[in-house]
């Protein structure tokens, strides 16, 4: 945890994938045990890069009392908690943004609800849905997240601070 390495292949395409666990799936990804793999193209010029990108991974939790266990619907444990990157709010952290800077934000939900996401006051274009790179990208102020459904936005900054991506529900 905490750590990373590399591990080269070559894949069928670019884009952000939902990497699921494949040993005892169920049980792992309710544990949280699957994340958002990014594939990038390998000649990617330098501008074509944004200034900022950002994974937000979107997850489900059931608490009762004082303790909190995996949400499993199919178990009839609804989820009651969510968390973004791990974190509820307030303690989510937000990107600093400065004036005409482009970004980038990966949503990727690994959980069993929908979620309609939203940038306050802000437009973007998706660029990209299921891994796949949209011809007709198009702009939106929320899209609507659904179970292992990852989407590739990007905005230029008009707006300098720090800003957060949450979810409507």
């Amino acid at each position: 945890p905490g750590q990373r390495f590399l591990c080269e292949s070559t894949a069928p395409h670019t884009g952000t994938q939902v990497a699921p666990s494949h040993h005892h799936p169920a049980r792992r990804q309710a544990l949280g045990r699957n994340g958002a793999l990014i594939l990038d193209p390998p000649n990617r010029a330098d501008d074509q890069r944004p200034r900022l990108e950002d994974t937000i991974q979107l997850q489900e939790w059931l608490r009762r009392e004082t303790l909190t266990y995996p949400a499993m619907p199919m178990e009839g444990a609804l989820p009651n908690y969510f968390t973004i990157n791990g974190k509820s709010a307030p303690e989510i952290p937000h990107m600093v943004v400065n004036q005409g800077d482009r970004v980038r934000i990966r949503l990727v939900d690994v959980g069993y609800s929908v979620h309609p996401m939203h940038l306050h006051g802000k437009r973007f274009t998706v660029i990209a849905k299921a891994g796949a790179t949209l011809a007709s990208p198009y702009q939106a102020d929320t899209v609507l997240l659904g179970t292992g459904e990852p989407y590739d936005l990007e905005y230029v900054a008009d707006d300098p601070g720090a800003w957060w991506f949450p979810c409507r529900t």
